[in-house]
């Protein structure tokens, strides 16, 4: 399960207001995630059961999907908004 720490949280706090959070509609087939309001292509998954934050971004001039996975929230979406310009 992923654990949130104060920590986390205040370190995160400042990167929140750049994403919509969006609470999955049925846990057990898909996850909550953040989604990046500058480029909602560009979403930070929640994965409880891995224990991990996944970054997708869809690049639809190529047809690509990227996802790489972070241990923390605050890297996982550093990386989000360092892809936002991704078209």
């Amino acid at each position: 399960m992923i654990m949130l720490t104060i920590n986390n949280i205040e370190e995160s706090m400042g990167l929140y207001p750049l994403f919509r959070f969006e609470q999955s509609d049925d846990p057990m087939l898909t996850d909550d995630q953040y989604v990046l309001i500058e480029n909602k292509n560009i979403t930070v998954q929640l994965c409880p059961y891995e224990s991990c934050f996944v970054v997708n971004a869809w690049e639809s001039s190529t047809n690509r999907m990227y996802s790489k996975d972070y241990d923390g929230l605050l890297d996982a979406m550093e990386h989000a908004v360092s892809l936002r310009y991704l078209k």
